[in-house]
């Protein structure tokens, strides 16, 4: 009869003292290993560029570039212009205008005055079943003549001699449908803390390398430029085969998989760039649209994902609240931050805000579930002084 007392003693012990090794021992090493994937998977990432090639061999295709413009009075120019400065006798810039109350319109016409390829679509009424991005791209479409084209968000500016080189590298790779996730340029300190860690976690949901592996069942794409055939994607569906979807560019690249063409994604340092949000409040809304959608996407648990984040950037408060220990908390800390400074020495994105990582690791783990009720639980999205109930993706 001891000897069995003396079994349950132990095993009363041992689960006693099993949720203290578990939060003193093994999450902290499981966290680290986290990291370190996430910062293999950034390394992988800058792999997966395009050379920008000083070559002036001029490849003979045709090129129409379709922007579609909500709003974008603040960035419509510099877009424009890096296009028309791009080196490539592109065939044309066709802008879409969806319904915009700023001065994106008078803008674009100002700039055609001094570029007879700039050609102005206005959008005069969004039909049902359609979201904005969506028509407008597939408008643009439709009036273009070109082999290829060119999709590019008001929002991102090109290099001099971008066109030609990826349609070098297209060319090179046999690639039929190339989208390039754009070098992020940011000003404000909100846009420095946030945006490098939300792409951060891009780059863990759709790892570059699986991507582009022949015959991937991994398929992304970035919808801020996208490049293909027109034939090839009109045959694909175009746009209306996705004209509900919140979250287009995966939607389209995965109809655009579907009919055999080879779908690539690539990171767009030093030839693409772009500043995504110009607020806050931009941000919170951009994100929170499409943020549980790209997780859903990517076949991972979002669940399993938010608890990672919220473990990988809150373990030493958490730590702290359980334990009180202060100053093991703060080793945690200072652990966590040495390898999160690395990560973004590695991307190039301001590395000295490291140490606010707790914070801004908050603020995204509350970012993604806003993007989950809104989605989710509401079935709803907002975004440019527009509602879209009903999300698909």
């Amino acid at each position: 009869m001891g000897f069995f007392q003396g079994d349950e003693t132990f095993i009363m012990h041992f689960f006693e003292w099993l949720p203290v090794a578990i939060f003193y021992y093994i999450l902290p090493v499981l966290i680290v290993i986290k990291w370190l994937q996430f910062i293999r998977l950034s390394s992988i990432a800058k792999n997966y560029s395009i050379p920008l090639l000083s070559s002036q061999t001029v490849f003979q295709e045709t090129v129409s570039f379709i922007v579609p413009a909500r709003n974008e009075e603040f960035t419509i120019e510099k877009c424009l212009r890096s296009i028309m400065q791009s080196g490539y006798p592109v065939n044309q810039i066709i802008v879409v205008d969806d319904q915009s109350i700023d001065k994106t319109s008078e803008i674009v016409k100002s700039l055609q005055k001094e570029d007879v390829r700039i050609e102005l679509v206005t959008v005069e009424n969004l039909p049902g079943g359609w979201t904005g991005k969506n028509y407008a791209q597939f408008i643009g479409a439709l009036k273009s003549k070109s082999e290829w084209l060119i999709f590019i968000d008001s929002d991102v500016v090109i290099s001099l001699n971008a066109v030609n080189t990826i349609l070098v590298f297209t060319h090179e790779k046999g690639i039929d449908f190339l989208s390039i996730s754009p070098f992020q340029i940011c000003e404000k300190y909100y846009e420095k803390l946030l945006q490098p860690e939300i792409f951060n976690l891009l780059n863990y949901l759709y790892p570059f390398n699986k991507i582009n592996t022949a015959h991937s069942k991994s398929i992304a794409a970035n919808g801020s430029f996208m490049i293909i055939k027109r034939r090839h994607y009109f045959d694909s569906g175009g746009h209306e085969s996705v004209k509900q979807s919140i979250l287009e560019d995966v939607a389209f690249a995965k109809k655009v998989h579907e009919k055999g063409y080879r779908v690539s994604l690539v990171h767009g340092e030093p030839i693409v760039a772009s500043r995504m949000y110009r607020s806050f409040l931009q941000l919170w809304r951009g994100w929170s649209k499409n943020l549980y959608l790209i997780i859903k996407e990517s076949k991972k648990n979002f669940l399993n994902i938010l608890l990672q984040y919220v473990f990988m950037y809150l373990y030493p408060l958490i730590y702290y609240i359980i334990f009180r220990k202060l100053y093991i908390s703060l080793l945690y800390y200072v652990i966590f931050a040495v390898l999160q400074c690395i990560m973004r020495i590695k991307n190039k994105h301001y590395f000295h805000y490291h140490i606010f990582y707790p914070f801004y690791g908050f603020i995204i783990i509350v970012l993604m579930i806003n993007s989950y009720i809104q989605l989710s639980i509401f079935k709803r999205a907002q975004w440019k002084q527009r509602i879209y109930y009903s999300v698909k993706n």
